[in-house]
């Protein structure tokens, strides 16, 4: 046989198993499931709970600055927990247990590190020689004396130190720094609505020290000075009844 017909066989049967490699499926390497098998691979769901848990932690940072929220917070580590159980009891169904434990492990965080952080605070925020005061005490006793705008208890506090905790009121807002203004309890009645505040929700304040003027805003004031509480009514400020007074010496 010649060179050239061997070459010419050669050739031809390259040619042939080209053929036969093009007529071949896919590489089972390439794609590793066909028909029934690609069918039987169940589809496994986020977990909503492990979701919900890491929008909780992360809205419960607030817990830093306002207390309450830290309930978010506990309610994120529940969240994340519930995830995780039905992650373990249902594992063909769900998935996002790394999400689930992310969420629970920073609410978990978050409500230790708030809560310990705020209770250090009360212990040591409060000046020597003073009574902490909250509004929840200045409001009228309808039960045991129907007939007063505000409980006796508060006239007893009449020239006291006291330390309080508020937001200016919202009236203030276009006058820059003052040193004469209304504390209320709330951001309810601070900055939001129209409604008029009830009377036993309002300090009238009157600041002693320039230092210590106070702008508009939305943080909480701790203010430390002498109380006062009038049966007469002082409705100097044009904002309604105003039946407590304090003498602020010291604002933070």
């Amino acid at each position: 046989m010649s060179t050239s017909a061997v070459i010419s066989n050669v050739s031809t049967e390259q040619t042939a198993a080209n053929a036969a490699n093009s007529a071949k499926p896919n590489s089972p390497a390439l794609s590793p499931l066909y028909g029934d098998e690609a069918e039987m691979m169940p589809y496994r769901a986020l977990s909503r709970s492990a979701v919900v848990s890491v929008v909780l932690a992360v809205v419960s940072l607030l817990g830093y600055l306002f207390e309450p929220m830290l309930v978010v917070a506990l309610a994120g580590l529940v969240m994340g927990l519930i995830a995780l159980q039905a992650i373990r009891r249902y594992p063909l169904e769900y998935t996002g247990r790394g999400v689930a434990l992310f969420g629970a492990v920073l609410s978990g965080l978050i409500f230790v590190s708030g809560a310990a952080m705020h209770t250090y605070i009360y212990f040591t925020e409060l000046p020597e020689d003073h009574i902490r005061l909250s509004f929840s005490k200045l409001q009228p006793d309808y039960i045991n004396e129907p007939e007063r705008a505000f409980p006796a208890s508060a006239l007893e506090l009449n020239g006291k130190k006291v330390f309080v905790k508020g937001y200016t009121h919202k009236f203030i807002a276009q006058m820059g720094k003052v040193d004469h203004f209304i504390l209320v309890p709330d951001l309810g009645e601070c900055c939001f609505g129209d409604k008029q505040t009830k009377p036993t929700h309002m300090i009238e304040v009157k600041v002693t020290d320039p230092r210590y003027k106070v702008k508009y805003a939305l943080r909480r004031l701790k203010l430390a000075g002498e109380f006062t509480a009038s049966e007469v009514p002082d409705q100097s400020l044009g904002v309604g009844t105003v039946y407590y007074h304090l003498k602020a010496n010291k604002i933070e």
